[in-house]
């Protein structure tokens, strides 16, 4: 797994305005970065366990508008039959409009602060409310990418 301090330049958590809530979480061993869709998908003990995006004034998504911000904050990836119980613990915290299978904490909510901490804490304490397993393809130097295609043998 790649560390905080092996990524490249470009991809750490001091380039997202809330990254630094989720530096502690960069001293495991599990921990892992990616770069996704403008935003960071944060992984921990092989799970995505949050999404984080700096998009103030992006409310709108293949033509659609929306009240909310709603790249502008922390996604909770999480199973839906986790929904009402985190709705309950994470103030703040709706239904993310578009990928309505996770939750998602605008970082303009009144409760922004208190919540992350509650979503990093819940990281920390491996909870099974928050993360989903992810089969993630890590790039490493010099590797070869195997294909996936089946190899049929020939009879003799």
């Amino acid at each position: 797994m790649m560390k905080l301090s092996e990524t490249k330049a470009n991809l750490n958590l001091d380039s997202f305005t809330i990254g630094h809530f989720f530096e502690e979480l960069s001293f495991d061993d599990s921990f892992y970065l990616k770069k996704f869709f403008r935003g960071l998908s944060i992984y921990v003990h092989g799970k995505a366990v949050a999404y984080i995006a700096n998009r103030p004034g992006d409310k709108s998504f293949r033509e659609k508008n929306y009240q909310i911000d709603i790249w502008n904050g922390c996604l909770i990836p999480t199973e839906r039959e986790h929904h009402t119980e985190l709705l309950k613990l994470i103030k703040g915290t709706v239904i993310h409009p578009v990928i309505q299978k996770w939750l998602y904490l605008p970082h303009k909510s009144e409760h922004f602060e208190e919540s992350i901490f509650k979503i990093v804490d819940l990281i920390k304490k491996q909870s099974e409310l928050v993360g989903i397993v992810t089969t993630i393809k890590l790039k490493k130097k010099g590797s070869v990418k195997k294909s996936k295609k089946k190899i049929k043998k020939r009879s003799t």
